[in-house]
């Protein structure tokens, strides 16, 4: 999912770094990349013998940019299920499925975050 804001003049770093802290109160390993006038953030929870692993993009400027969720995950409970249906494997669909379950209300989190910081941040940038 993507949103782009016009006119709020928010400091861009400061909405990364609440990015940053969003996903490490939430237990996530966080790397962080500039390239040209994008900040990527991609965030890493291992859970157990499987990944949940986020990228998010903020882009543009101050007055009009964009921040985009992009969401992976390592779906093996999923795929081996399917497989293993017929000998019992429908327990790891069943996990597969609460694992996207938990990474749609983060997901739902996150925007409820972003909403907020960006009201916050509003009139934050100074040029």
């Amino acid at each position: 999912m993507k949103i782009q804001w016009i006119g709020k003049k928010v400091d861009l770093l400061l909405l990364v770094n609440s990015i940053e802290n969003f996903f490490a109160e939430k237990g996530f390993k966080i790397t962080k990349e500039q390239k040209s006038s994008v900040d990527e953030l991609f965030a890493v929870l291992s859970l157990a013998k499987d990944s949940l692993a986020m990228k998010v993009k903020v882009s543009g400027s101050p007055n009009n940019f964009t921040v985009e969720f992009i969401k992976g995950m390592y779906e093996r409970g999923i795929k081996a299920g399917l497989v293993t249906l017929p000998f019992g494997g429908g327990n790891l669909i069943l996990l597969g499925l609460r694992f996207q379950q938990k990474l749609k209300r983060l997901e739902d989190e996150f925007w409820i975050c972003i909403e907020k910081t960006v009201s916050d941040l509003a009139g934050s940038f100074h040029s």
